[in-house]
C-alpha cells in the first residue's frame, strides 16, 4: 500500500476536515476526497475536474485493512488515518530500545512534516506499529505509559536525531547548562 505525498501532506491540515473533526464527525470517504481535490483544485486552477476525481480514485490508500474497498457509508476512517500515519513515520523514525529517535539523514523531512502534523500524533502512530499492545486493565496501561510513552515525552514531543557520538556524551557526561 502507498500513500501519495499529497495526501500525506494534506489529511490532516485541511480545513474542512478540521472542521468536521471539531464537530465530532468522522468525514465519508467521498467527503475527504472532495476535500483533498478542492484544496489541490486551488493550487493548480487549470486542471480540470476529473483530473483530480480519477487521480483520486487511482490510489489504492483508499482501502480497508482486509484489502477491500469502502467507497459509500463503510470508509473506515482509522484504517485510512492508521495508514497515512503509518506511512509518515516509516522512513522517518527509528526506535532504540523504548526510545525514539529521528533518523540523521531524515531531519529536513521531519521538519517539513511537523509543520502540517502533530508530532506527538506521529510518535503514538509510531510506537503503536512498533511496540506491543498494552493490556485494557489499569496495571497494563500504566506499565505501558512507564515504559514506552515516559521516554519519549518526558521533556519534549520533538524527538531528536540519533547520533551515536551526542548519545555516548549524554551517557558518559551528562549535560551541563551553567556556563
Amino acid at each position: 500500500m502507498t500513500v501519495h505525498p499529497y495526501i500525506i501532506q494534506n489529511i490532516s491540515s485541511n480545513n474542512n476536515l478540521l472542521r468536521s473533526y471539531l464537530d465530532g464527525k468522522i468525514p465519508s470517504i467521498d467527503e475527504v476526497r472532495t476535500a483533498l481535490c478542492c484544496q489541490e483544485k486551488i493550487c493548480t486552477p487549470r486542471k480540470p475536474d476529473h483530473y483530480f476525481t480519477n487521480w483520486m480514485k487511482q490510489q489504492d490508500c483508499w482501502q480497508n485493512q482486509d484489502g477491500g474497498y469502502q467507497a459509500h457509508g463503510g470508509f473506515y476512517y482509522a484504517d485510512f488515518l492508521w495508514k497515512v500515519y503509518r506511512a509518515l513515520t516509516k522512513d522517518i523514525l527509528e526506535s532504540r530500545g523504548a526510545k525514539i529517535y529521528l533518523k540523521a539523514d531524515a531531519f529536513v523531512q521531519w521538519q517539513d512534516l511537523v509543520t502540517k502534523n502533530s508530532p506527538m500524533v506521529l510518535q503514538c502512530a509510531y510506537l503503536s506499529h512498533r511496540s506491543p499492545k498494552p493490556p485494557l486493565d489499569n496495571s497494563g496501561v500504566l506499565d505501558y505509559a512507564q515504559n514506552y510513552l515516559k521516554p519519549n515525552f518526558i521533556h519534549s514531543s520533538l524527538p531528536s536525531p540519533y547520533i551515536p557520538q551526542l548519545e555516548h556524551l549524554l551517557e558518559t557526561q551528562g549535560l551541563c547548562e551553567k556556563m
